[in-house]
This record gives C-alpha cells, structure tokens and sequence, in this order.
C-alpha cells in the first residue's frame, strides 16, 4: 500500500470514528433565573462591587461603594446658602438704600 492509500484510510477510519453516537445529555428541562435590579440610594461614581455572578448576599448587604464626593459638597453649599439667609435681615424696609442717588453705572445705561 502507498503512502496516499494509507492517509485515504486513516481519514477514512477517523471520519467514520467521528460519526458515532454523541453521550446522552446528564439533564433535561428549562432552566430560570430571578432577575434583581440593584439601586444605590445616592447617586455618583462606583468605586468598588464586590460580589460576583451566582453569589448569594445577605440582606441589606453593602457590596459596594459610591464616590458621593459631589453630593456632599452640594450640601456643604446649600447649609451656606441657608445660613447666609438666615443673617439677613428680617424686614427689607427698615434696609438704608445704598445705591439710589448716587452716579453709578446703572445712571450711565439710560
């Protein structure tokens, strides 16, 4: 036999090796998955998560952290605001008039 006969009947006995039956399936039926939307309670920046797909939490679990860096400067910001406010005034009438009478910019617009 020749070299090309003898590759012809190794493909040959590999291609018929190749078609046998498959092994049975270990399990049938539909697989479920219950879908958890995850929302933080302020918004920012995710720093870390650290669970991983198919980990089971505890409830009210922390497992992750929000940069809220903007947030609280938003907040330092408006307790200013709100005490600015607060040292005004109370009665806007009793207030000198700094401004009327005098030459100024406003005089010059007309």
């Amino acid at each position: 036999m020749g070299t090309r006969q003898l590759r012809a009947a190794a493909v040959l006995a590999f291609a018929l090796g190749a078609c046998g039956r498959d092994a049975d399936p270990d399990a049938y039926g539909n697989f479920e998955a219950n879908e958890v939307v995850v929302s933080a309670q302020a918004s920012g920046q995710l720093q870390s998560f650290t669970p991983a797909e198919g980990m089971q939490l505890a409830r009210d679990a922390i497992v992750g952290l929000v940069d809220t860096t903007q947030l609280g400067l938003e907040r330092q910001q408006i307790v200013a605001q709100r005490e600015a406010m607060a040292r005004l005034p109370q009665n806007p009438g009793r207030q000198r008039p700094g401004w009327r009478g005098r030459a100024g910019p406003s005089s010059q617009c007309r």
